[in-house]
């Protein structure tokens, strides 16, 4: 129970962590190609272990400065004073107080980081090969009071060293697939078709045809249904929430669902109610189309 808890505590972070750090990467061609090889070499001499991990080293200061400049959590460590608390500048904390720190008041802070706005994936793995004793300081794993992306001491988040894992075995990939950004035109309209955002739908189930086309902007679907030559009409939805047309005739009581799924592939569901139609055992399921959509290029 333990690990689950844990796994779920970590989610979030982790989460938030890789979608960063992706976002970092999509800018820095160079970089993409520097981790990769760093994978590649580590891999082939060590094999996919916990300790190959920990020698990924441009990779844990790639992590540890993303979350430098953008911390999975911007305060930390609220407490409630239980008394008076004087600090050593003379400020006086009242009791019952409640307190919060700014974790990016040292991630940006020019005396602790050089040029602390600037965006440095060797930062940390520099620190590593000039200051011996900073080793475990510049892990991605490490809290300090000068990095606080995660909290410190009692107040750290559980998951942190969970979370890095993940994030590491999920950097891996890198091994095998291309990331890049997509061109400005395309940031807000990603499925485009030819200068048009409509997809067509068509295909014929035994008697059913259905036929129209889907929006891939906004999803809204427009789909004539016809059965044994019936035509129902037009029929208007979004088959990401709900898209069903109830059919009562002596031919066919049923319905005929148009669903969107996670992984952007349309189907034709088409149920039967009973045995009581002619159809009734042509009840099935179609593929009729997949979105286009933002894919990741297998790198050889």
């Amino acid at each position: 129970m333990a690990q689950i808890g844990l796994s779920v505590i970590s989610m979030h972070s982790m989460a938030d962590m890789l979608t960063q750090v992706l976002y970092d990467l999509c800018e820095r061609d160079e970089l993409v190609q520097a981790l990769r090889d760093e994978v590649i070499s580590v891999i082939q001499a060590e094999g996919l272990t916990v300790t190959a991990l920990n020698k990924l080293r441009l990779m844990d200061s790639t992590l540890k400065e993303s979350q430098r400049m953008k911390p999975s959590l911007v305060a930390v460590m609220q407490r409630i004073a239980d008394e008076d608390v004087a600090l050593s500048d003379g400020t006086i904390i009242p009791k019952d107080s409640q307190t919060i720190v700014a974790s990016t008041a040292k991630t940006r802070d020019p005396s602790v980081y050089p040029d602390p706005d600037t965006f440095d994936p060797y930062r940390f793995l520099k620190l590593r090969q000039t200051a011996p004793d900073k080793e475990t300081y510049a892990q991605a794993t490490t809290p300090s009071p000068d990095h606080m992306g995660m909290g410190i001491g009692q107040a750290c988040l559980s998951g942190t060293k969970y979370s890095a894992l993940v994030v590491h075995k999920s950097e891996q990939a890198f091994g095998s697939y291309t990331i890049k950004q997509l061109p400005s035109d395309d940031v807000f309209v990603t499925r485009r078709l030819s200068g048009t955002t409509r997809l067509p739908l068509h295909t014929t189930v035994g008697a059913f045809t259905v036929s129209g086309s889907i929006d891939t902007v906004s999803l809204e679907a427009t789909v004539a249904v016809d059965i044994s030559g019936i035509n129902l009409g037009l029929f208007y939805g979004k088959p990401s929430s709900e898209f069903r047309v109830d059919i009562e005739l002596e031919i066919f009581k049923g319905s005929v669902e148009i669903e969107l799924n996670a992984f952007d592939e349309i189907w034709l569901h088409i149920r039967p109610a009973g045995n009581s139609s002619k159809y009734a055992a042509e009840g099935s399921t179609t593929h009729l189309a997949n979105l286009p959509s933002l894919s990741c290029a297998p790198w050889v």
